[in-house]
């Protein structure tokens, strides 16, 4: 009764978030112009969909205070902690197949590209072949669709793992046990690394990662078969019948059900809630992004957990190299505005050298300036950023598929059921095959 009451009351939410964010958006598309005039100025409104963290809101102050009386970026909040990954590109995609010119600029996650191309407007014409070496390579390779430029990044991302450093220093050892962990531990060490602390006494949360059925949870399964992902994903296709595929689902199931190294409580949550668990709950190992020691509103208990939280690369399979998911957001334009030159003014500011530094000074968010990592004074200051740049050369990109976002919805919802009810793997890779190659769609 409890399970059927907490479905009920978690499904009213994801509703009454809908409507509100629907509820922001229209409030701002129902205003009377997007233009008006003072003092024989006009001011054009340049209405952006972002998460709209401090970071991103100085920087629009910035650029409003620049083009004051000429040019005003509204933003349109939708954060991280109120909404995870897909609702916010459903209610993005709601927005736009209304073919309304109200909202002008918005940011997508990297693999979203290819199925929000058909709402934005082309952008090779207005970014050469010079302005786009500006930026570090791999993130280009998400702007692309039909070899056609439809995007511009606004920051870079990779996943990583954060680890309580003092929770480390208990054990004996500890210098020794933290440099492994420093350098990549595989599946099986991290599993000894478990059970060395449960002799210890330690009983509190072992690895935290998010396993609802969302976006966050596919990148765990990618991060896991990264070596063969081309053998397994086609446009409109997937093959997953790999003893890899087989090995890597049986891991996610075995760490909450085999080894109870994750609690039953990661089948709800999301990546910022999986912060919030973790920090409650005293976890060791948490799945994350590099934005959480910067973007995570911390009570004073947490602020002192924090102090002692390091960061480190994902867990591996001995049999291959260490790999992690990009992620990041880029901007799009709709091809509805009717201010796109205003626009694409903001993303030539957003991507400046002086702002870059901004968002990650001020959000941990990840450069995709190049010159930002010429500047070895502020490199030295923010030693973190080459720890980044060290995971960036290992990162693996999601499939570039227009059909992707069916194909992850798919893939998370029986991988968290299979996690769930300790499921058999082989019937769980058969059903979603099946699924996948049947052109199912999956409804949350």
């Amino acid at each position: 009764m409890g399970t059927v009451q907490n479905n009920i009351s978690r499904s009213v939410f994801l509703v009454l978030s809908f409507l509100i964010a629907g509820l922001i958006i229209i409030f701002f598309l129902m205003m009377p112009s997007d233009k008006f005039l003072t003092k024989n100025e006009i001011i054009t409104k340049v209405y952006y969909v972002d998460n709209i963290s401090s970071a991103h809101q100085k920087i629009i102050h910035r650029f409003n205070q620049l083009y004051k009386g000429k040019i005003e970026i509204v933003p349109i909040n939708l954060p991280f902690s109120k909404f995870s990954t897909n609702e916010r590109k459903e209610i993005l995609a709601r927005a736009l197949r209304s073919k309304s010119n109200q909202i002008d600029l918005f940011t997508v996650d990297v693999i979203w590209v290819p199925r929000f191309a058909r709402w934005c407007q082309p952008l090779d014409n207005y970014f050469t072949i010079n302005e786009r070496n500006q930026l570090i390579d791999h993130v280009l390779n998400s702007c692309y669709y039909h070899d056609s430029f439809y995007a511009i990044p606004l920051y870079t991302d990779i996943s990583l793992m954060y680890y309580r450093s003092d929770i480390i220093n208990q054990l004996p050892g500890a210098s020794e046990i933290e440099k492994k962990i420093q350098r990549s531990l595989t599946w099986q060490e991290f599993i000894e690394l478990h059970k060395k602390l449960q002799i210890h006494g330690y009983t509190y949360p072992f690895y935290i990662f998010s396993a609802d059925h969302f976006e966050g949870l596919t990148c765990s399964f990618f991060e896991c078969v990264a070596d063969i992902k081309n053998e397994v994903f086609f446009e409109d296709s997937v093959n997953l019948h790999f003893p890899k595929v087989k090995k890597s689902l049986q891991l996610l199931i075995d760490l909450v059900q085999k080894y109870q190294m994750s609690p039953p409580e990661v089948l709800n949550l999301d990546e910022y809630q999986g912060y919030q668990y973790a920090l409650s709950n005293n976890a060791v190992f948490i799945r994350g992004w590099p934005g959480f020691l910067n973007q995570y509103d911390t009570t004073m208990d947490e602020s002192e957990k924090m102090k002692n939280i390091k960061t480190a690369p994902l867990p591996h399979f001995s049999e291959t190299s260490p790999s992690y998911v990009y992620g990041g957001w880029n901007f799009m334009i709709s091809k509805y505005s009717s201010k796109k030159k205003e626009a694409l003014t903001f993303i030539r500011f957003a991507l400046q050298e002086e702002n870059q530094k901004l968002l990650f000074k001020e959000g941990g968010y990840i450069p995709i300036n190049n010159t930002v990592y010429k500047d070895s004074t502020f490199i030295h200051k923010y030693k973190e950023l080459n720890d980044y740049r060290q995971l960036l050369k290992h990162g693996i990109h999601r499939p570039y598929l227009v059909n992707y976002t069916r194909i992850s919805d798919i893939l998370s919802y029986y991988i968290h059921t299979a996690i769930k009810n300790n499921l058999p793997v082989q019937k769980i890779i058969d059903d979603m095959e099946y699924s996948i190659n049947s052109q199912q769609t999956i409804f949350k």
